[in-house]
């Protein structure tokens, strides 16, 4: 019996500690999906920036490879074995 009341006392101790460890309200459940909804948009908006900006640095490094083909900076030489440049 004494066995008992000990685990009811700590029962009734341990309630209002495990009550104040989270102190935010629960959410419902739609204000979940909101949230999870904020977050899956918030990430595709991110991966779309990444993509973009790496579109971008593409582009450039395309352009400046063509700038580089089509006009050689000066002071190459001539290539070996080649008959006139």
């Amino acid at each position: 019996m004494r066995a008992l009341w000990f685990a009811l006392a700590l029962a009734a101790l341990a309630a209002p500690a495990a009550a104040q460890m989270d102190p935010r309200p629960a959410t419902s459940r739609a204000e979940r999906q909101i949230m999870e909804n904020s977050r899956a948009l918030e990430l595709q908006q991110q991966q779309r920036s990444f993509t973009q900006q790496n579109q971008f640095e593409i582009n450039a490094l395309r352009n400046q490879l063509q700038q580089q083909q089509m006009f050689p900076p000066p002071g190459r030489g001539c290539p070996t074995g080649a008959v006139s440049c």
